[in-house]
Formats: structure tokens, C-alpha cells, sequence
């Protein structure tokens, strides 16, 4: 997606949000947890303060910088006890970062199968 679609894409939802709730919006999720520099600069811009993506391997043994907030999918498949534990700080284990990862990658090759067809 081009810079200007981008950015006039996040500004006006985030406008949208504002005006709706009658609060500021300082958060972002980005959809699919997809994050490069050109959003992460595009959001800083707009005024989002931090933004949420999924928890990439590069995080499990570094923290992430102060303006990202790594979080970890639910799936269909998850029970209960399941999310319970992904929201606690122990949660990011190995094997929930890898499932991630790995449910993303083929998501991922779904929109490339897709845009060929």
C-alpha cells in the first residue's frame, strides 16, 4: 500500500474512533500483527503512542522498545485456560510464539497463493 493510503487510512480511523467515543485513541493494533518501519513511522505521525503486534521471535529474549506491546493470538482452538495463560507474563512461551509464528507464515502465503490466481 502506498505511504499517503496508509497514513490517510490510519488518521481518518483513528479520527473516526475519537470523534465516536469522545476519547483520544493512543493505541493501535495493527491488523495481523504486521509491523515495518513505514507503519511504525506512519503511527508516530498520526499520534498513536504505542502499537500492538504479535510477538515476534526477536522479542522472546529481548524486550521490545518502550512503544511496542507485543501480544500473542487467539485461536478458535484455544480454550479458556489457554488464553488465561497467554495473558500473564509467562505466557510468551516458546511453543505459543512459534504456534504464532508459524499460523502467521501460512496465512501469509495465502495472500500470495491468492493475489497469483
Amino acid at each position: 500500500m502506498p505511504i499517503e493510503q496508509m497514513t490517510d487510512e490510519l488518521r481518518h480511523s483513528k479520527e473516526y474512533l475519537e470523534s465516536t467515543f469522545y476519547q483520544p485513541v493512543r493505541l493501535l493494533a495493527a491488523p495481523f500483527g504486521r509491523v515495518n518501519s513505514r507503519v511504525m513511522k506512519a503511527v508516530r505521525q498520526i499520534g498513536y503512542t504505542h502499537l500492538c503486534t504479535f510477538f515476534p521471535f526477536k522479542y522472546r529474549h529481548n524486550r521490545p522498545p518502550a512503544t511496542i506491546i507485543p501480544r500473542l493470538a487467539v485461536y478458535s482452538t484455544d480454550t479458556l485456560n489457554m488464553i488465561g495463560r497467554k495473558v500473564t507474563p509467562q505466557g510468551a512461551n516458546w511453543s505459543e510464539v512459534l504456534k504464532q509464528n508459524v499460523i502467521n507464515f501460512c496465512a501469509n502465503a495465502t495472500l500470495v497463493v491468492r493475489s497469483i490466481r
